[in-house]
């Protein structure tokens, strides 16, 4: 599937230079190549589930930036950099792991050819959810005062209903 061609190595990382990765980052980066085994032995983390949780940044990071690569924002820059700093954010505001990784994927599935089954089997039920919940978001058009009307308005519930993450990840 889908994993094998977005297998990302340390060096494809450190050779683009147009993408600054955070500190934060390249720690969980770290910590994910270890291993659990090593990882715990030598401190990085305390138990199975702090690697685990690690590792889902990590993952959910390198897919995103293989999937994303060669895509590039208006203003020219990587398109990667939009879910490092959403992702960042996410972190900086106490956001748990599988909301930082649905940062890090929350525009792959209307960017790539990407389902969101995919994202779940790949990173979890849970992300899966945050990540559908912001492309639903996503189709509210709050541009148009007139269309923004009781459909819009119901997604927009409904999106919130099932997890108000979704309104932070946006």
């Amino acid at each position: 599937g889908v994993g094998a061609r977005t297998t990302l190595t340390t060096e494809m990382v450190k050779e683009d230079n147009d993408v600054p990765v955070p500190k934060w980052l390249r720690d969980c980066q770290g910590i994910h190549d270890k291993g659990h085994d090593r990882a715990l032995r030598d401190g990085n983390v305390k138990s199975f589930e702090e690697w685990e949780e690690t590792a889902l940044i990590w993952r959910a990071f390198a897919f995103a930036y293989a999937l994303h690569d060669g895509q590039y924002r208006k203003s020219g820059a990587p398109y990667i950099i939009h879910p490092i700093a959403v992702a960042s954010l996410i972190r900086e505001l106490g956001g748990d792991p599988r909301m930082i990784a649905a940062g890090f994927l929350h525009d792959v599935v209307e960017d790539t050819n990407v389902t969101s089954r995919e994202i779940g089997e790949m990173f979890g039920a849970e992300v899966r959810r945050l990540v559908e919940g912001v492309t639903n978001l996503s189709k509210v058009d709050f541009c148009n005062r007139e269309d923004f009307q009781a459909e819009n308005f119901r997604k927009m519930l409904n999106s919130m209903a099932q997890d108000i993450r979704v309104i932070i990840i946006k």
